[in-house]
């Protein structure tokens, strides 16, 4: 790839506003996050990448730059599309920065899924695919908060945005001659929803939790209550969840239920720095799922899991079968852990029940399957 011979770098407040005031002109704005992610619950931004064409792209210095807010404006305007390429962590670190609730997001990799490709793309390949464009990716392990910024730096983040406006027209037109518009818009669609971009469901995050299931359904609602409590701390700490408490102590914690602080000190490790204060919130968690009715317990697998792993095999194939006919990428309608809820329990995130283009393929998925996995045979 060529070259910046003067490195587009916006770094004051004044060039931030008249990139502003050009970008606002505009129809279609590209754009990117680089960031840090190591030792923090939120990614560290370094770039903001925005631009609307090969030429007129830029990136804006969010290290020297203290306020990012004034580009809410701009990125809330629902006139102007946002291009992005697997948009939702994208708008979230955005979002966070700026204050911005963008509107009217088009997700370059969730089009190529409706395209007869996969959902799950790199930009890398699509671009080599359908413009016979192929970027130079030297930079993937680069520090993004490091300054000044290198050459190499600024080319590598300047090619994610480039050529995403002439990659966005390409996909649409795509689409739309197979016939799936209507399918793609109401994915979009689902970018600009707030509860679809901003913090998750953290009620069934204990379920991600390995050895969960060999709880009895009185722990598993002890462990419910710890894992969401340790997400809301991690979040507020801004540290990783694994570094506030690990899953072997949440498990432990579960199992074992302790009724005094000393107890719960002792599994915890007191000494660490995060968790000075951690017990009594601990001890009444703990309470609290003691006191739920049974009838609000979490319930464990009740069939071996290779008869669950069988019964996702099967359902897998058969949705690989449906979408092939339609020329979808599977994934667009469920991935492997919304599969194998449906198969246990016949439920899973409201992304599968939606009243979407989706239902009526997910409706013939479960009678494929035939009863849930936990219904009593």
């Amino acid at each position: 790839m060529p070259h910046t011979t003067a490195l587009p770098i916006v770094a004051t407040p004044e060039a931030l506003r008249q990139l502003i005031d050009n970008a606002s002109q505009q129809t279609v704005l590209a754009l990117d996050t680089e960031f840090f992610w190591e030792r923090t619950y939120y990614p560290v931004l370094g770039i903001i990448q925005l631009g609307w064409s090969a030429e007129e792209s830029y990136l804006i210095d969010a290290v020297a730059l203290t306020d990012l807010t004034p580009l809410a404006v701009l990125l809330n305007n629902p006139r102007i599309c946002k291009i992005l390429h697997d948009a939702p962590q994208d708008l979230t670190i955005i979002e966070r920065a700026t204050a911005a609730t963008p509107r009217n997001i088009f997700d370059t990799r969730l089009a190529a899924g409706f395209t007869g490709r996969s959902a799950t793309l790199s930009l890398a390949n699509l671009l080599a695919e359908l413009l016979d464009v192929h970027l130079a990716k030297t930079e993937t392990r680069t520090d993004w908060l490091h300054r000044p910024l290198s050459v190499k730096q600024v080319d590598y983040a300047l090619d994610d945005i480039r050529y995403l406006p002439a990659l966005r027209q390409k996909l649409e037109e795509e689409v739309k001659q197979r016939g799936h518009g209507d399918k793609l818009q109401q994915e979009l669609s689902r970018l600009d929803d707030l509860s679809y971009n901003h913090q998750p469901d953290t009620s069934h995050l204990f379920l991600k939790i390995k050895g969960a299931q060999q709880l009895t359904p009185a722990a598993l609602a002890v462990l419910r209550q710890l894992a969401i409590w340790r997400d809301s701390e991690a979040r507020r700490l801004d540290i990783p969840r694994r570094h506030l408490i690990s899953d072997d102590r949440l498990l432990q914690l579960a199992a074992e239920q302790p009724q005094e602080a000393a107890a719960i000190a002792q599994i915890i490790d007191n000494n660490r720095r995060h968790l000075h204060h951690a017990d009594e919130a601990l001890l009444e968690l703990i309470a609290k799922a003691q006191n739920e009715p049974a009838s609000a317990w979490p319930t464990p697998q009740t069939i071996p899991e290779s008869a669950v792993r069988q019964r996702v095999k099967t359902l897998t194939a058969a949705l690989a079968s449906h979408c092939q006919s339609l020329g979808i990428d599977p994934m667009l309608v469920a991935n492997r852990s919304e599969l194998t809820h449906l198969v246990e329990n016949r439920s899973s995130s409201t992304r599968l029940h939606d009243n979407s283009w989706r239902t009526p393929i997910i409706n013939s998925l479960l009678h494929t399957i035939g009863p849930a996995a936990n219904a009593k045979e």
